[in-house]
């Protein structure tokens, strides 16, 4: 604003002083025409006419001179007021812009402490999380340790089943035990695969909840740089009095207190203060979740060697046990595809007697068939015959009439 100010007075002076420069000049040519009036006044009289004329001339020239000067100082004046109009149209445009500013810092200002209070109360819900996270954690410890309890009942009683193993009720047992072991294993699948997709949302949810604190803490602090240049540009700025007149009254109802940045600069601290904290916990549960990961893998591996130890035992019972199933099973089979072989012989003699008798209807009611349309074709010839014949003695009838008429004016003439 103020090159421009200091622009446009330059411009002004360049032109008064062109204004003022033609003036002078013009001035000369006026002194000079009047010396040569005067010259002309002390001439002879001889040359008396001709004064007069150039008297007349004169006047006309500077008459003209004074309102050319005058309509180019008419003109020049209506330039610079147009100019200081619009000049004072752009100022005006300027203070609206930043009245419109300061009132959208203003309601920015509102929106971030409503965010704060949104991001308090996010961070007291992954702190909520966090916890219920650590009540299922031990909760989870709880079954680890109530099954390793059932697997020491499962191997005594593996070694009791050992000692039994000629005993139905034995056997029994040790399916049990399978059953029992796999659905243990089964369980402590499932415990895992739960542990590892809560700790994926867990890095999802802070990940998340990190990168919403960093792009909000850069608005904020875009926010304040923007608040403290809009504060340095009030306390510098001094444009002309139609500025200074028209924002004083305004610029001191829209001036953000200092005290709310000091109280932002404050929820920012807590907030990263409280992320960290959030990582802390974050690593804590890490490395309780990699401490049951080593558990519920020892656990496996003891489960496992347990598990072939009995699978070996039960293959041995299982297949004397399918050979003799399989034995039973190949006489069964031997025994119905007998009977099924006679079923299905017994069943074609009986669709052949079937097939036959209806083979045996259809050609009757076939030749049934075939002698009643050939009666009524036989009585639809002879209906035709004789309306052929009706038809013949018609027309014989109608040419006798016609040979008639013929021969009745032939006598006519001959009378």
């Amino acid at each position: 604003m103020e090159e421009k100010e200091q622009q446009y007075r330059k411009d002004k002076e360049s032109h008064l002083s062109e204004l003022t420069t033609k003036l002078q000049e013009r001035d000369r040519e006026i002194h000079i025409l009047e010396e040569k009036l005067k010259s002309a006044e002390s001439s002879p009289q001889s040359e008396t006419s001709v004064v007069p004329r150039l008297s007349e001339n004169v006047a006309v020239c500077t008459e003209q001179e004074e309102a050319d000067s005058q309509g180019c100082v008419h003109n020049a004046c209506e330039e610079k007021l147009g100019v200081l109009q619009r000049n004072l149209i752009e100022k005006e445009m300027l203070v609206q812009r930043l009245e419109q500013e300061k009132e959208e810092i203003i309601s920015s200002h509102s929106e971030i402490q409503c965010k704060y209070q949104e991001l308090l109360i996010k961070i007291e819900q992954a702190e909520a999380k966090q916890h219920e996270d650590r009540v299922m954690i031990n909760q989870l410890q709880e079954e680890l340790e109530g099954k390793n309890k059932k697997h020491s009942l499962v191997s005594s009683q593996h070694l009791e089943a050992e000692g039994d193993k000629n005993n139905t009720g034995a056997k029994q047992n040790l399916e049990n035990v399978v059953d029992n072991v796999q659905k243990t294993l089964q369980g402590e699948d499932l415990t895992c695969q739960i542990l590892e997709q809560k700790m994926k949302e867990l890095d999802s949810c802070l990940l998340k909840e990190r990168e919403g604190h960093r792009i909000e803490i850069e608005e904020l602090t875009s926010k304040l740089e923007s608040l403290q240049a809009l504060q340095q540009m009030n306390g510098k700025s001094k444009p002309t009095e139609v500025l200074e007149e028209g924002a004083e009254g305004k610029s001191t109802s829209h001036v953000v207190q200092p005290s709310s940045l000091s109280n932002m600069e404050a929820d920012h601290n807590d907030l990263e203060f409280k992320l960290a904290g959030a990582e802390q916990e974050k690593r804590k549960l890490s490395q309780e979740v990699v401490k049951l990961q080593k558990d519920i893998r020892m656990l496996r591996k003891e489960h496992q060697q347990e598990l072939d130890i009995i699978k070996k035992e039960y293959e041995k019972e299982m297949e004397e046990k399918i050979k003799q199933e399989q034995e039973d099973l190949e006489l069964k089979h031997n025994s119905t595809l007998k009977q099924l072989m006679r079923e299905f012989h017994t069943q074609l003699a009986q669709k052949e007697q079937e097939l036959e008798m209806t083979i045996k209807e259809t050609i009757d009611k076939a030749q049934e068939v075939e002698a009643e349309l050939l009666e009524s074709h036989q009585e639809e010839t002879n209906q035709l015959y004789k309306k052929i014949a009706e038809k013949e003695d018609d027309l014989k009838r109608t040419a006798k009439r016609y040979e008639e008429i013929l021969d009745v004016p032939y006598f006519l003439s001959l009378s």
